[in-house]
């Protein structure tokens, strides 16, 4: 084989590569944010607060499956994950829209989880922080 076949041929790998990592991009988001305007975008939004409440913005490509989302808490203390919280959410089959309030108290790291009956929808972590 040529340089340039080889070249080509990396070239080629390096794409298909690419694509299949974006295309393997989460269809379901999971945002936690200070509020939400009217239209339904999130406000001051990020992974890192303060003690207090939040809003859980639950967006997906994909409609909801069911009437019902569960939601869990995890807290995170020394490698180890403790279910803290499970609470049910109810949402319109159909919608791919929804939020939920939150609250966090204590200082730390946790980890919120999005299901349906089928599966995990989606998860994300957040610290909290005691810093007024």
């Amino acid at each position: 084989m040529t340089r340039q076949s080889v070249n080509r041929k990396a070239s080629l790998t390096l794409i298909v590569l690419i694509l299949a990592f974006v295309s393997c991009k989460k269809d379901r988001e999971l945002s936690f944010c200070e509020g939400i305007t009217p239209e339904g975008k999130g406000v001051n939004c990020g992974t890192v607060f303060s003690t207090g409440d939040l809003t859980a913005v639950i967006k997906t490509r994909q409609p909801f499956s069911s009437k019902t989302l569960e939601l869990k808490v995890f807290g995170q203390k020394d490698g180890l994950k403790k279910n803290i919280e499970t609470s049910t959410l109810p949402v319109n089959e159909g919608d791919n829209f929804t939020v939920t309030d939150l609250s966090f108290y204590n200082p730390g790291k946790y980890t919120v989880q999005i299901s349906d009956q089928e599966k995990i929808i989606t998860s994300s972590d957040i610290i909290i922080s005691d810093d007024n």
